[in-house]
């Protein structure tokens, strides 16, 4: 009966170890996430409508989602908080990073038009006006 016992622990003891060696293995792997932004439809004049610009989105998606990635997809046509607005796009991405550290990865995809700016001269930054354009 004492035998039996001592066993049963032996075995336990084995388990729990190996449940915490495995643990310990999964917290040493970085965290992947991604996020992946396409549209489709624009309403700004001058810009065409794209066919493939969400598809190509959601096929990225899939395979990100193959290779462990917390993926989260953001569409034009989509509503609510899964649509490709400024606002969804900038608290999307602070919901992903925020838990994340420097071994962690992090891919954003944006699929539809690109825009070039014209460039503004920009006066000398240092740490007040850094400060006071933040807020």
């Amino acid at each position: 009966m004492r035998v039996q016992r001592l066993a049963s622990g032996g075995v336990l003891g084995l388990v729990v170890g190996l449940t915490a060696a495995s643990l310990a293995q999964e917290s040493l792997q970085p965290r992947k996430v991604a996020l992946l932004i396409g549209v489709n439809q624009y309403h700004k004049p001058g810009f065409r409508d794209l066919q493939f610009a969400e598809a190509d989105v959601q096929a990225v998606a899939a395979e990100l989602q193959k290779l462990d990635f917390q993926v989260t997809v953001l569409l034009g046509s989509a509503s609510g908080e899964r649509q490709a607005t400024l606002a969804n796009i900038e608290a999307a991405a602070w919901r992903l990073v925020a838990p994340l550290g420097k071994r962690d990865i992090v891919l954003v995809m944006l699929s539809g038009h690109g825009q070039t700016l014209p460039r503004t001269p920009r006066r000398s930054m240092n740490r007040t006006t850094a400060r006071s354009t933040r807020s």
